[in-house]
């Protein structure tokens, strides 16, 4: 998995999240040491939409598949 972040004007975590391997990934999880409050994810028509997660000790875990090379677009609310 690949994955870029950046931070935006509101102080949200843009991340846009790529599959390199070759197995469909069933979720994405990664570490953070932000404290995630939501997660939206980009759908096709270009909205956003809350998405399911669970935290954990190590970051958390976004409840939504990853095919190969197909981005995964999410944004992270973060608590200050």
């Amino acid at each position: 998995m690949k994955m870029k972040t950046a931070k935006t004007a509101d102080g949200k975590r843009f991340c846009a999240v790529f599959n390199i391997g070759l197995d469909i990934l069933d979720e994405i999880s990664f570490a953070t040491d932000e404290r995630v409050q939501g997660v939206q994810i980009l759908q096709k028509d270009g909205s956003f939409t809350s998405c399911d997660f669970e935290k954990t000790e190590e970051g958390i875990i976004v409840k939504t598949p990853a095919c190969t090379l197909l981005p995964v677009v999410l944004l992270l609310d973060i608590e200050e």
